[in-house]
């Protein structure tokens, strides 16, 4: 059986899982109830945190690296170009 559980209030606390079976007519006719069953418990642990990996392109290096690459580029074409023009 699936189901979902708001844990943020239940960090690093022991739950136990326990079932309960009923027919359509609403009588019990199974269960499963045992707190010292550790294969019904489950331990809620901290959510982990996330930490954005630095790419290099928001930080000012990959910039100023980006921006002197383009210039260069420039650069050459203007120099190509004026060579072409005066052959």
């Amino acid at each position: 059986m699936e189901f979902t559980l708001d844990t943020s209030n239940l960090v690093d606390k022991e739950l136990v899982v326990t079932e309960k079976v009923f027919n359509a007519k609403g009588v019990l006719i199974g269960e499963h109830f045992d707190l010292n069953d550790k294969g019904q418990t489950v331990k809620v642990l901290p959510k982990p945190e996330t930490v954005k990996p630095n790419t290099g392109v928001d930080s000012m290096a990959g910039i100023v690296a980006m921006i002197s690459v383009m210039a260069m580029v420039i650069g050459v074409a203007f120099i190509v170009l004026a060579r072409r023009r005066n052959i």
